[in-house]
């Protein structure tokens, strides 16, 4: 149950193309940062494909979901102008006394301040399998955990160190996650499955 001014609830990104309601999931969780307190919604990489089509002439969209999400708006209309402004302001990342959250992964060799928007966004390997520990754990999706456990797991998973991918594969018939965090310590997650 979501306390109003004292939990805080923080979205990773990639709120369109993967399911036939991306317009519903915007409404949704602009909905709740209308209504309730400490709502953050970051950028992931599909918002970010969605707005190099419309601003940079870039393809890739149309590859990744653009069918998908356009279906769900019937076209550019009113809602869909009004949602495209929401993404463009979405930030990259949001931080805590005690974590990092991001939609992808971090240079864990630069502070946020001076982190690419890229990085931020896309990175996978360079991230996930570093050695080296960031000054805060780090919250991230983006990668499937399926991809980087070997027994196949749907459930969050800690990293090579101790960041921990809440990505556990909705979008491949996995559960989506949301991780539990009080007083600055992982209490555990809810999960519920894609049907």
């Amino acid at each position: 149950k979501y306390i109003k001014g004292v939990d805080k609830l923080v979205f990773l990104g990639d709120y369109i193309d993967r399911g036939k309601d991306s317009r519903l999931v915007i409404q949704f969780i602009r909905s709740l940062q209308e209504n309730y307190d400490n709502v953050v919604a970051l950028m992931g990489n599909h918002e970010d494909m969605l707005l190099d089509y419309l601003y940079e002439d870039d393809s890739t969209w149309l590859w990744n979901g653009y069918e998908t999400t356009m279906e769900s708006y019937k076209g550019f209309d009113k809602q869909f102008k009004s949602d495209v402004q929401w993404m463009k302001a979405l930030p990259l990342y949001h931080e805590d006394d005690n974590f990092v959250y991001v939609h992808a992964g971090v240079d864990v060799y630069k502070p946020m301040e001076e982190q690419d928007r890229h990085t931020l966004l896309w990175v996978r390997e360079d991230f996930i399998y570093s050695a080296k520990e960031y000054y805060k754990q780090v919250v991230f999706g983006h990668t499937p955990v399926v991809f980087l456990d070997e027994e196949g797991s749907n459930k969050p998973t800690y990293t090579y160190t101790y960041n921990i991918d809440i990505d556990t594969g909705c979008v491949y018939g996995g559960s989506l996650s949301a991780l539990i965090i009080d007083d600055g310590e992982i209490e555990g997650f809810y999960q519920i499955s894609k049907e």
